[in-house]
């Protein structure tokens, strides 16, 4: 991902990265989607970029990028609004959580509550 610099972070909740029915392709393409929909949104903008532009920040082939944006429109973790020409416009199906407690674990494996 030689666009993004290391000192950004993008929080996936577990409910997709627990997710078996979903690919670590899909995993991947979801991550570098919504980190990019947050700064599209943040610049008020919306998210629009081409399937080849996701396939080269994730480095992953096109068709690969193709398959898990179906994937993750069929799981309706995203949204596709299509407007023609090469690039698509997405949006990010949130849903708000609610932290109800924090486990952080050592290097040892051992939780540590806070």
């Amino acid at each position: 991902m030689s666009k993004i610099k290391d000192a950004h972070n993008v929080l996936v909740p577990w409910s997709i990265l627990g997710n078996k029915e979903l690919t670590s392709n899909d995993k991947v393409v979801y991550s570098y989607m919504k980190f990019r929909y947050q700064f599209f949104k943040y610049k008020g903008l919306s998210y629009r970029e081409s399937n080849l532009t996701i396939s080269k920040a994730v480095g992953l082939s096109r068709t690969t990028v193709v398959k898990s944006i179906a994937t993750l429109v069929e799981h309706k973790l995203i949204r596709k609004i299509s407007f023609g020409g090469s690039s698509n416009h997405y949006e990010l199906i949130t849903k708000k959580v609610k932290v109800v407690d924090t486990l952080i674990i050592d290097d040892n494996g051992d939780s540590l509550p806070f």
